[in-house]
């Protein structure tokens, strides 16, 4: 008989230990000071603050964005002096994707600079995803970016 009321309160005890909240939505549009941690870039360490791992993300990122837009071909930027701001997504997986491309002024290259930057986009190492609540969100940034082309194309001469 004690077997049995061991049992019984052992089953009792588990039962009042499930969580019965409902399951956690997806959240958008997350204030970054809600975050538990932002992405992580393959090369930061593993910093305490969280204003240590953003501006960590946001060097590293920087970085690569610079270090491949020096590698391009100049003549996918002739005729191109503009600021821009690329929106990127770093999703559940850690992997990044090109949003939009937003421009300053009127002068739009979006149709020849969009399948650019979403190249390089894809290029971007793989992250540890932004997690909020211990489970994994989609994490949003802008970067700005000033393009000046020295080159002019012949159709201008």
């Amino acid at each position: 008989m004690k077997y049995i009321q061991v049992i019984l309160w052992s089953m009792l005890l588990l039962m009042s230990c499930q969580n019965t909240s409902p399951p956690l939505k997806p959240a958008e549009n997350l204030i970054l000071n809600h975050l538990d941690l932002y992405p992580k870039y393959p090369t930061c360490p593993n910093y305490y603050e969280k204003k240590q791992q953003l501006n960590c993300l946001r060097t590293q990122i920087y970085h690569f964005l610079s270090e491949e837009i020096k590698a391009l071909p100049k003549k996918q930027f002739i005729d191109v002096q503009d600021s821009l701001w690329l929106k990127f997504r770093i999703d559940t997986l850690g992997l990044t994707h090109l949003i939009k491309i937003t421009f300053k002024h009127a002068v739009k290259k979006d149709t020849i600079l969009y399948p650019v930057f979403n190249k390089i986009a894809h290029k971007i190492p793989q992250m540890q995803p932004a997690i909020y609540h211990d489970q994994p969100v989609n994490f949003e940034f802008k970067i700005p970016v000033y393009i000046q082309s020295i080159e002019k194309s012949d159709s201008n001469d």
